[in-house]
């Protein structure tokens, strides 16, 4: 069985992502327009609310806080985020990092606060910033390199597609 996903169609981009149950079968009904990055946060939260909600009956505040605990904690484990968590803290840095967490700056400085990687200083001068740059509608997303990784020396004129093949370990 397991989760229904479903993309808002275009024309209804105002309205956020929202989950629910339908005769047992759980439902995400998921708002893509904010980029890939937005839409693994609110596929997380939402995913979030369908565990620890479905019971309970919570909503407003309180379980919007629990879900979203819950998906910051599923997608930037402590451990390994905290270990790769760019210092100084910077908007650039955290961009940078969205390769590798593929979530947004705004998820990865909300989970940096709530694992005291951050200060209250740092944590509030940063979502200033992040207003100012007018990302609380959408952050700028990396785009994707087609001339990294084993690809790169050829695409630089210094490597063969003998060595690409080797690397990719083809005959």
């Amino acid at each position: 069985s397991g989760v229904r996903v479903v993309a808002l169609p275009p024309s209804l981009s105002a309205a956020g992502s929202f989950s629910f149950w339908a005769n047992e079968q759980p439902y995400i009904v998921l708002n893509t327009a904010g980029g890939s990055a937005r839409s693994s946060a609110d596929l997380a939260v939402e995913f979030g609310r369908l565990l620890l909600h479905r019971k309970s009956g919570q909503v407003g505040r309180q379980a919007t806080q629990g879900a979203t605990s819950f998906a910051l904690a599923f997608l930037l484990p402590s451990t390994s985020f905290a270990a790769t968590f760019p210092r100084p803290v910077g908007l650039g840095g955290l961009l940078g990092r969205q390769r590798v967490w593929r979530v947004s700056a705004g998820c990865m400085l909300t989970r940096a606060k709530r694992l005291e990687r951050v200060t209250d200083w740092q944590h509030r001068t940063a979502w200033i910033e992040y207003s100012k740059r007018g990302w609380r509608n959408g952050e700028p997303e990396e785009p994707e390199d087609i001339n990294s990784g084993v690809f790169g020396p050829v695409s630089k004129g210094v490597g063969s597609w003998d060595e690409v093949a080797f690397q990719l370990g083809l005959p």
